[in-house]
């Protein structure tokens, strides 16, 4: 079972790239806490380099999304142009 389920990890993100084509078929696969998930991880990444984690969030959180019900069409595109899902 281990070497299938290896297999499959190694295989998903061709899979998603070749899935994911367009922006449609990006909206058509993702929901909300994905892109919620993609955009703060983006700029956590961003940030990551200050040394002091207060100031990094301090920093980050204007850009970052706290609810899934703040997710708005604008972060999809945002995530999609961005390439932060790959």
């Amino acid at each position: 079972m281990a070497p299938a389920f290896a297999d499959t990890l190694n295989r998903l993100p061709k899979m998603k790239r070749n899935k994911i084509s367009s922006y449609s078929d990006f909206k058509s696969v993702v929901d909300d806490s994905n892109v919620m998930d993609w955009n703060n991880n983006y700029y956590g990444r961003f940030y990551s380099y200050m040394d002091d984690q207060d100031d990094a969030f301090k920093q980050a959180k204007p850009f970052l999304i706290l609810a899934e019900s703040k997710v708005q069409s604008s972060d999809y595109r945002k995530v999609y142009d961005g390439n932060w899902y790959k």
